[in-house]
């Protein structure tokens, strides 16, 4: 499985999404609705400027444009279809006398709040920010769950008039637009073990009513060395099968010793096994008895 457009998720990863989005009760057969609502904002003087921040967000990160409170969710869609976003702002006001702090590199300084990152074209022109308040990525696949990644900034500021326009709540409809080739060579079942992951970030999703609507949980070791003769790697292994897992273990002489071999072998122990992993465990060091070459991505 590979493309551009297409990302599979199969190791449990901590973001930060779903802030401000409820799924509604008037969803369709063609369509998704999702309501937004602003969350508490925060204002506080910096010099000349004004820093905006929400306790439920992140900001927006163009150097030296306005930095804004951005907030993200994940959208269930149809392996089959394409869509569209369409949105529809239910209220909003406007906060006059103000000039929005842009964003800096943090990192550049001991003191924040200080510039040295200003669009200044754009502060003395008659553009806003931003050209779109709402952002939606590529499909992405999570374990075979495709979704859409929507970007809303609830805000827009006019420079030349010193003016912020807050959109306090806005309803969104993905709609289907025409089918989507998709050739759904696996039917495999749903992992239990990801259920909390998509009800916390996929604002739309279902949970499983029935525990046999799940696959067998499932973890893949990847040995260094003859750790897999290690006593207390033994003991994990028999604790995990206590648990009811079906364990999966491989040594580098079967997975090859480069990090590019080991990528690869996780992919296609993902693809290929029955049932698939839901978690790998390294088992080994960096340089020692029992060396796994690592590296960052």
């Amino acid at each position: 499985m590979t493309g551009n457009n297409i990302v599979t998720v199969f190791l449990c990863t901590q973001l930060i999404f779903g802030a401000g989005f409820i799924s509604s009760d008037s969803d369709t057969d063609n369509s998704i609705q999702i309501h937004f609502s602003q969350g508490n904002i925060q204002y506080a003087l910096s010099g000349d400027y004004t820093r905006i921040s929400s306790g439920k967000s992140g900001t927006t990160t163009d150097f030296g444009m306005p930095e804004l409170p951005l907030y993200s969710t994940m959208v269930q869609v149809r392996p089959d279809r394409e869509y569209e976003i369409h949105f529809t702002v239910l209220q909003s006001s406007v906060l006059s006398d103000i000039t929005v702090f842009p964003f800096q590199d943090e990192s550049e300084t001991e003191n924040p709040g200080t510039i040295n990152h200003l669009n200044n074209s754009f502060y003395s022109g008659e553009a806003l920010y931003p050209e779109s308040i709402i952002y939606t990525s590529e499909r992405l696949i999570m374990r075979d769950l495709h979704v859409l990644n929507i970007q809303v900034i609830p805000f827009r500021f006019y420079p030349s008039t010193r003016e912020l326009e807050i959109i306090e709540s806005m309803d969104i409809t993905v709609s289907e637009t025409e089918s989507r080739e998709y050739e759904n060579s696996r039917t495999r079942l749903p992992s239990k073990a990801f259920e909390p992951l998509y009800s916390n970030f996929v604002v739309n999703y279902e949970t499983q009513t029935r525990d046999e609507g799940y696959q067998k949980p499932a973890i893949l070791y990847i040995c260094g060395g003859n750790s897999q003769n290690n006593s207390s790697f033994q003991q994990l292994v028999n604790w995990r099968h206590k648990r009811g897992y079906v364990v999966y273990i491989a040594s580098l002489s079967e997975t090859g010793s480069s990090t590019g071999a080991i990528k690869n072998y996780i992919q296609d122990a993902y693809e290929t096994f029955d049932p698939p992993p839901e978690f790998i465990g390294i088992f080994g060091d960096v340089g020692g008895t029992y060396n796994v070459p690592t590296f960052d991505e």
